[in-house]
């Protein structure tokens, strides 16, 4: 039996929530293209650590370079690899009717996980899946179920039954699925220190026995029923964008945004998984030109065309295989600083990766934060690895989305650390774009700490002063915030304060400076 995706395809709001555009923000399009077009030319080595969209990668691509993507967050990898490899739509309909059709349990693989959100129409008492079921936090059973009959037209909203919960019942709390998906996120042999065993049992709670069920089902099914790699590597993919809208972190009223906490809401809604499967199959949008994909790193580099290589380990074991001087191009967007993102890509890259997915992501998981000194030192490594691969006249492009106002301050700061200028820092309504470029200008001398800091205060409430002068209030105190961050820097005040004051509280020091004046002001 096939499916014809497009009318298949459910269309509530929830399934729309996926994954790569809630861990991973949207880049602007064309600057990626126009950063190669004004700094590179045809098979030029560009670098992308940190890699976190497919979208700069294909422009550069596009553009003639080549591409050398980089970074220990392998479901990012996943993502913009699988969103990069050329499948034509008949292969990925026929590869999810292979799936499909797949036997379990005697059954269709389709009709085996559909059967397990089994119910009954309220009006007309036909037999039909259940679109979703909503829960209390508060109690053990769901409460109400979402149908859309075909056989009467009845579609909302009724009351669980006897039989729903019989059935619910049949799936087990801590069964061999459960073991299955814990046993790919951390090991059971390897003695693992009892909190971070804990703290994966808990993410594990963010989802019903049922959908854990599920998604084990298809995790196994793609890769006995899919052998080509690329291809299920795809589908892996497509599978990632359906874990969030399939948690309990979502409620009835909730808004596609990503939660603030890893807690269920007061009511949430688990989604018939085979439903957010389909429509993200059915949503899935491959290139429709021929990308080149070089799998070996020695390979890649003796490649004279445009070509993309993804490197699975830290940017900054790139460097070894490098030569000095031989990038034209850095371009990146730093890793999140949200938990709540680390969290949760720890447990999807385990489930869909393995150990492999998962381990780079338990230091994470014991991570106190905010740590910005832990943040900036860890920015620094890759930064002074990455410095002599760069040509004389390269520029490393930071794209930055901020989710606090220390983010874009701390990566400059790491930037003047790590002896790069900061040329440009441009700041937009979606992001922060920061230029730098080797340096070429004297260290400049070092000042009296109690002379620089007077001239720091002053500096700042200086340029918040013209800023109100010229513009105005601004409706928050963020344009204001960027402005004395941006003097500092232009001023050359913050490379005097790198050399004559303590660069560990640094950062911290100058917020409070600037957060002081903003009151004096009345913010």
């Amino acid at each position: 039996m096939s499916t014809n995706l497009n009318d298949s395809a459910h269309s509530n709001s929830f399934s729309k929530i996926q994954v790569q555009s809630l861990l991973w923000p949207n880049w602007p399009e064309t600057l990626a293209a126009n950063l190669a077009k004004t700094r590179t030319l045809s098979g030029d080595l560009v670098l992308v650590p940190f890699c976190d969209s497919a979208t700069p990668i294909d422009e550069l691509y596009r553009a003639g370079c080549k591409v050398l993507v980089s970074g220990q967050d392998h479901l990012s990898h996943l993502m913009a690899e699988a969103k990069l490899t050329t499948l034509d739509p008949e292969t990925i309909v026929d590869t999810f009717n292979r799936l499909g059709n797949s036997l379990k349990g005697g059954q269709p693989l389709r009709q085996y996980i559909e059967n397990l959100y089994q119910t009954t129409c309220p009006h007309c008492q036909a037999t039909l899946s259940a679109d979703y079921f909503v829960w209390r936090r508060d109690l053990a059973d769901p409460q109400q179920k979402q149908v859309n009959c075909t056989s009467c037209n009845f579609s909302g909203l009724s009351d669980i039954t006897q039989a729903d919960l019989r059935r619910l019942d049949q799936v087990e709390t801590r069964g061999i699925h459960y073991h299955f998906l814990l046993g790919r996120t951390i090991s059971p042999h390897s003695s693992p220190d009892t909190a971070l065993q804990t703290r994966i049992e808990a993410l594990h709670e963010l989802y019903t026995p049922r959908a854990l069920y599920a998604i084990a089902e298809i995790i196994m099914k793609i890769e006995v029923v899919i052998s080509d790699k690329p291809i299920q590597r795809v589908f892996k993919a497509i599978l990632l964008n359906c874990l969030l809208s399939a948690s309990n972190l979502f409620g009835p009223a909730s808004s596609a945004q990503l939660p603030r906490y890893l807690r269920p809401p007061t009511r949430f809604l688990e989604h018939n998984f085979w439903q957010l499967f389909e429509t993200a199959v059915a949503t899935w949008q491959p290139p429709n030109y021929d990308i080149r994909i070089t799998p070996r790193l020695t390979d890649f580099l003796q490649h004279r065309r445009n070509s993309i290589h993804f490197f699975s380990d830290e940017a900054i074991h790139l460097r070894r295989y490098l030569n000095d001087e031989s990038v034209t191009l850095l371009l990146t967007a730093p890793p999140s600083q949200n938990p709540i993102v680390w969290a949760l890509s720890t447990l999807w890259a385990g489930w869909l990766l393995g150990l492999k997915g998962a381990e780079p992501g338990y230091a994470l998981l014991k991570q106190k934060w905010p740590d910005w000194t832990w943040y900036q030192d860890n920015l620094i490594k890759t930064l002074r690895a990455l410095r002599p691969t760069m040509k004389p006249e390269a520029r490393w492009v930071f794209i930055l989305f901020p989710e606090h106002r220390l983010h874009p301050p701390a990566v400059v700061l790491a930037a003047l650390r790590s002896r790069f200028e900061v040329d440009v820092w441009r700041i937009t309504s979606t992001h922060h774009q920061l230029t730098l470029i080797l340096p070429s200008a004297e260290t400049p001398s070092r000042i009296p700490p109690h002379t620089l800091q007077a001239t720091i205060q002053t500096e700042i409430r200086d340029t918040i002063n013209s800023f109100l002068r010229r513009q105005g209030q601004p409706e928050s105190a963020h344009p204001l915030i960027w402005a004395a961050w941006q003097s500092l820097l232009y001023s050359g005040l913050l490379d005097q304060a790198l050399i004559s004051l303590p660069n560990k509280q640094l950062l911290t020091w100058l917020d409070k400076q600037i957060q002081q004046t903003l009151v004096d002001f009345g913010f």
